[in-house]
C-alpha cells in the first residue's frame, strides 16, 4: 500500500525484470562464445568468423545437453544400483534357493556396472555367500503361520479320508489317528515332498509285510494282530521324524530368517529322512529275512538261530535292507529332501541304526522287560537320526 504505483504494475516491472536479467545472462553467455570463435577464427574472415560463432554456439548448447543427460543417466544409475544392492541383500538373507538368488542379486549388481561402490558391495556379497551359506537342499525352509498349518490340516485330513481304506489294512482304528498327527506335522514342516516321504514309507512297509505270510504264519513269525501297526509302532517308526519336523516348525515360528537357520532346518531335514529310511530299511530287511532268509545267524555270536529271533540277521535280509535305504534315499534326493551328501548320509546312518538294534535285540532286550520292539525301533530310528546329522556335517 506504500507503493506509488498499483499491485499489478509491481508484478508487471517485476516479470520485465526478471526477463531483462535473462536477456543480459543470454547475451553474456553468447558474447563468451562470440570471442571464443573470433579468437580462434582470426581476424581475417569474416564470413568464417560467424560460421564459427553458430558452430561453437551449437557445440556449446551439445556440451550443456550431454552434460545434463549424464547427471540425469548417473543419478538413474545410482539409484537403481542402490535399489538392486537392497535387491541383493535381501536375497542373501532371505537365502534364496540353493544359493541361485544370491548370485542372481551379484548379477544384477554387476550388471548396474560403472560405479566403484557397487562393485565392492558386490564383492561383499559373493564373499558373504560363499562365506555364510550352508549346504542347503533345493526345497527352502520356511515359517509356517496359521494359514498353512490349517492348510497342512486339510490336505492331511482329506488324504486320510480318501484313503482310509487302504490306511485300516495296515493300521488298527487308533492307529490311524496317531498317523494323522504324524502326517498332519510333517506336511506342515517338510511339504508335500516330505509328506511323500511319509506316504511312501508306509506303502513300502506294508507291502513288505505281506510278502511270504503263509510262509511267517507257519513259522509263527508273522505280525501280531494280522500284520496290522499299532499306536505303539506308530511311534516307534516316527517318532524321530515328527520331532525333526516340530523342531523345524518351532524353528521357523521364532527364529530370524538367514543361514543359521536354513543350516539348522537342513540338518532337521537330513534327520527326517534318515529315520524312516532306517525303519524302512530294518522293515525290509527283517520282513524279507523271515520269509527267505536261509541262513539266520545271531549278531553277537554268529551262532545259527531260528527265522525271526529278535537279533538275528541274515544275507537276503541284510542286503535287502541296504537297496531299501538306498532307493529310499535316492527319493528323498529326487524330491529335494536332501542334497548328494545326505542322501549318503542317511544310507550310512540307516545301516549303522540296524546293526545297532540287532544287537539290542540280542543282548539287552532279551534280559530287559520294557524294552519292546517298538521302543528298541524308536531308539533304532533316533540313532539313525543323531548319526546322519553328524556324518552330514562332517561331508
Amino acid at each position: 500500500e506504500f507503493l506509488p504505483f498499483p499491485h499489478h504494475d509491481f508484478h508487471r516491472l517485476a516479470w520485465c525484470w526478471g526477463g531483462i536479467a535473462g536477456q543480459r545472462r543470454s547475451r553474456r553467455d553468447t558474447k563468451g562464445v562470440m570471442m571464443l570463435a573470433t579468437r580462434e577464427a582470426g581476424a581475417g574472415d569474416r564470413h568464417r568468423a560467424a560460421k564459427k560463432k553458430g558452430c561453437a554456439w551449437t557445440q556449446l548448447d551439445r556440451a550443456r545437453r550431454r552434460r545434463a543427460g549424464a547427471l540425469v543417466a548417473s543419478s538413474s544409475s545410482a539409484s537403481s544400483a542402490r535399489g538392486r544392492l537392497r535387491l541383493g541383500e535381501l536375497r542373501l538373507h532371505r537365502g534364496a534357493k540353493g544359493g541361485r538368488g544370491r548370485r542372481c542379486g551379484t548379477d544384477e549388481l554387476h550388471a548396474a556396472g560403472g560405479d566403484a561402490a557397487v562393485a565392492a558391495a558386490s564383492c561383499r556379497l559373493d564373499r558373504e555367500a560363499g562365506r555364510q551359506s550352508p549346504r542347503r537342499s533345493p526345497v527352502l525352509a520356511r515359517s509356517v503361520g496359521a494359514r498353512e498349518l490349517g492348510q497342512a490340516v486339510g490336505i492331511n485330513s482329506a488324504v486320510f479320508l480318501l484313503g482310509y481304506k487302504v490306511l485300516s489294512s495296515g493300521l488298527s482304528n487308533a492307529a490311524v489317528i496317531h498317523s494323522w498327527f504324524l502326517g498332519t506335522a510333517c506336511l506342515a514342516a517338510f511339504q508335500v515332498q516330505g509328506y511323500a516321504l511319509v506316504c511312501l514309507y508306509f506303502v513300502v512297509g506294508t507291502l513288505a509285510t505281506k510278502i511270504g505270510k503263509r510262509t511267517k504264519m507257519a513259522e509263527g513269525t508273522y505280525e501280531r494282530n494280522e500284520g496290522k501297526r499299532t499306536p505303539a509302532s506308530v511311534w516307534g517308526s516316527g517318532f524321530a521324524g515328527c520331532a525333526c519336523a516340530i523342531f523345524a516348525l518351532l524353528l521357523g515360528a521364532f527364529s530370524p530368517p538367514g543361514p543359521p537357520l536354513d543350516q539348522a532346518q537342513s540338518l532337521l531335514r537330513v534327520g527326517f529322512v534318515a529315520s524312516f529310511a532306517s525303519k524302512l530299511s530294518d522293515t525290509v530287511a527283517s520282513e524279507i529275512g523271515k520269509a527267505f532268509g536261509r541262513t539266520t545267524v545271531l549278531i553277537t555270536s554268529l551262532r545259527r538261530v531260528p527265522r525271526g529271533t529278535d537279533g538275528a540277521v541274515s544275507l537276503e535280509g541284510t542286503a535287502a535292507g541296504l537297496a531299501a535305504s538306498a532307493v529310499y534315499a535316492g527319493v528323498a534326493l529326487s524330491l529335494g529332501q536332501v542334497d548328494l551328501a545326505g542322501a549318503a548320509a542317511c544310507v550310512f546312518a540307516a545301516f549303522v541304526a540296524n546293526n545297532l538294534e540287532s544287537v539290542l535285540g540280542a543282548t539287552l532286550q532279551q534280559s530287559t522287560a520294557f524294552l519292546t520292539n517298538d521302543i528298541v525301533n524308536c531308539l533304532q530310528i533316533t540313532a539313525a537320526s543323531l548319526i546322519s546329522i553328524a556324518a552330514y556335517q562332517i561331508l
